[in-house]
């Protein structure tokens, strides 16, 4: 595949961003932004006008014959069903965290993506953060003790439509996944509540002894997207969102100022990488799959109380 047909189902929030990514792909000659599709048809029109690209409505049976490939950034309760059925057709997919809301729901789409040969890719833009990056390449180097990640910030009223656990620690539960790769990470306990109007919960993993403790809450009236790593001779803080390390030692401290591609770009072109030549550091199936066994067994006990 030489130059990927690409389209995207779904032109939301994040689904417009994508579109726009894909569009500045296109202008690098690296992929033909052809399709999107959308219920909102106003929605659908407006993106497909800026874009220059053509505009279905809800049906995605006319995709097999005019894409390569699909992003799927529809609401998180439709996200597995409408992979399914573009995997069904043959189509490569680049599916938006957390790809399905059950593991048997996951894994009914990599038996569909096995069956039919295809690829499918999930979002997990958070690997692709400068910090992320940044700390997981000098936490290998670092006999770490403590890992602490903190995702915190309001949120608006059509986020609080979805699982917190889906919807954010997702995020978080692979972050951990990608830092301790090598291990395989055990939920140990956790906590839960709803308060003023959203969900908080905190949780604590395991990593072959190492302890990961998350908190996520959609109530903080402040934004904070941090994560602490505690070693036996270095403390450090990431700030994703700033794009900053604080490194501290028993000598003194420094503040990391990094840099680099926006990440949803890096994500993205590292999909079409995996399209074009077959390979890339695109996150698997198999990722999603480890992180959501991990939550899966609070939104069970959660969705039962």
């Amino acid at each position: 595949m030489d130059k990927p047909r690409i389209g995207i189902v779904g032109v939301g929030r994040w689904g417009s961003n994508i579109a726009r990514v894909l569009w500045e792909l296109e202008r690098e000659g690296l992929v033909e932004f052809s399709v999107v599709v959308d219920l909102d048809l106003e929605k659908a029109r407006l993106v497909a006008s800026k874009y220059n690209v053509e505009m279905y409505s809800s049906s995605m049976d006319s995709l097999k014959n005019s894409v390569d490939a699909v992003v799927v950034a529809v609401p998180i309760p439709y996200l597995a069903r409408t992979a399914m059925k573009l995997a069904r057709m043959g189509l490569d997919l680049f599916v938006e965290k957390p790809v399905a809301t059950s593991t048997r729901e996951l894994l009914e789409l990599k038996k569909t993506a096995e069956e039919n040969s295809v690829i499918v890719v999930p979002g997990f833009i958070m690997r692709f953060n400068p910090v992320i990056e940044y700390i997981a390449e000098k936490s290998r180097s670092l006999d770490v003790n403590v890992v602490e990640l903190r995702r915190l910030s309001r949120r608006p009223l059509h986020a609080r439509r979805n699982s917190i656990l889906l919807d954010l620690a997702i995020h978080d539960v692979d972050i951990a996944n990608y830092l301790f790769k090598d291990s395989s990470g055990k939920l140990v306990k956790w906590y839960y509540r709803r308060v003023s109007g959203d969900e908080l919960v905190k949780i604590v993993l395991e990593y072959d002894g190492v302890p990961v403790m998350i908190h996520v809450d959609g109530i903080c009236p402040v934004k904070i997207r941090e994560v602490d790593v505690i070693a036996d001779n270095l403390f450090m803080r990431g700030n994703t969102d700033k794009n900053q390390v604080l490194v501290k030692t028993s000598s003194g401290e420094e503040v990391v100022e990094l840099s680099g591609e926006e990440p949803l770009k890096k994500e993205i072109r590292e999909w079409v990488k995996l399209l074009v030549y077959g390979k890339s550091s695109s996150p698997t199936i198999d990722d999603a799959f480890k992180a959501l066994r991990i939550l899966e067994p609070i939104l069970e006990a959660v969705s039962n109380k």
